[in-house]
């Protein structure tokens, strides 16, 4: 391959782009109006769209709610959790109702309806996904620095510092969304650096973190103590932290892993009505991530779930009892109770005393 065949290349790659990102509204509209399967397409795109959008909001209304009442968490932890809900809570209540608006114009032929909503469409998308990226860098470096910094850490990333860092992310990502009102192709250039930048830093970051918990615990495997034992028990506890935060990590690009593989078609390739809609398909699946991430903490972070379990009615304690204790061990219970000459009406309460001391599903993890 000569220099001048990559030239080449290069050149049809951006014209592809420049294609794209310089049509008019009208021209994508009839992209997309004019395909055979684009209504019945669009159709099941919305409604997944709404359903997806409802469990969204839920799941990180609850994952918010958690994390204020949670106070065994660290400040620095919840607030970068907070923030991540957050976005995630923001693609429910807006990315989500306009793509559903993007949707349905196309469904009903509506293109004024449909170059309404580019902009505002756009800049939501944009925004919340700078932020995304950049909590998840943040949170990565945290759980590194907490690991090389050990007893300097609690002075160097104060629960402030966090705050303003996260909030220069949020300002950042607002201000950076309105760049798509002046050129389009330098906001997508942008994105995808920035996301690149941070997929490097988290990846880079997230190695070195294992390889100093390694480096640490065969140190202490080699000069054991009563002191270096505790740390160890520290370890062990930003290791599984780490692996919590890379889990989410590796779900955002797993979500992220479609879309950018359409933008290189449609890098690679004139733009049609299928790679569009592979487009909006593959957006789908992006937001999609903001329904795992609530899940991910709810299963893998024990405070969130048990203050999550205790909000919901259908998991109170005395729905629990109701539903999980089996009649034929009460029967058991009360016959011991009888043998022993206690009080069988006791039985219940010394069952679930321990449960009830303990926190709901507080032994699992």
């Amino acid at each position: 391959m000569t220099i001048d065949h990559w030239q080449c290349k290069g050149k049809s790659v951006w014209r592809n782009l420049s294609h794209l990102w310089e049509m008019s509204c009208l021209e994508r509209f009839s992209y997309l109006a004019n395909a055979d399967t684009s209504k019945v397409a669009y159709t099941i795109l919305a409604t997944v769209a709404v359903v997806l959008a409802i469990l969204t909001i839920l799941g990180n209304f609850l994952v918010l709610y958690a994390l204020r009442r949670c106070q065994s968490l660290q400040n620095s932890t919840r607030a970068l959790l907070a923030s991540l809900a957050l976005s995630d809570l923001g693609i429910g209540l807006f990315a989500y109702p306009l793509f559903v608006a993007y949707c349905l114009s196309i469904v009903y032929n509506n293109v004024d309806l449909f170059c309404a909503i580019q902009s505002p469409y756009a800049m939501v998308g944009y925004c919340l996904a700078s932020v995304s990226f950049f909590t998840m860098t943040l949170i990565t470096l945290d759980r590194f620095y907490a690991v090389k910094l050990r007893h300097r850490y609690h002075r160097v990333f104060t629960i402030r510092r966090v705050v303003m860092t996260l909030t220069a992310f949020w300002l950042f990502g607002l201000a950076w969304s309105f760049i798509w009102l002046v050129s389009e192709s330098i906001t997508g250039v942008t994105v995808f650096i920035i996301i690149f930048c941070c997929i490097i830093i988290t990846t880079v970051s997230s190695v070195r973190t294992y390889l100093a918990i390694r480096h640490h615990q065969l140190q202490i495997h080699a000069h054991i103590s009563q002191q270096q034992g505790e740390s160890q028990v520290s370890m062990g506890a930003y290791k599984k932290s780490l692996n919590t935060m890379m889990l989410i990590f590796a779900l955002l690009l797993a979500c992220y892993l479609p879309y950018f593989t359409v933008v290189g078609v449609i890098m690679a390739t004139p733009p049609s009505s299928y790679t569009v809609l592979a487009f909006n398909v593959t957006s789908t699946i992006v937001y999609f991530n903001s329904l795992l991430n609530p899940i991910v903490y709810c299963v893998k972070m024990r405070q969130i779930r048990q203050e999550v379990v205790a909000l919901l009615p259908c998991f109170s304690s005395e729905n629990l009892r109701r539903t999980w204790i089996n009649p034929r061990t009460i029967d058991v219970l009360h016959s011991s109770a009888d043998e022993r000459g206690s009080d069988s009406s006791d039985v219940c309460t010394e069952v679930w005393r321990p449960t009830t001391e303990a926190g709901i599903l507080g032994c699992v993890t």
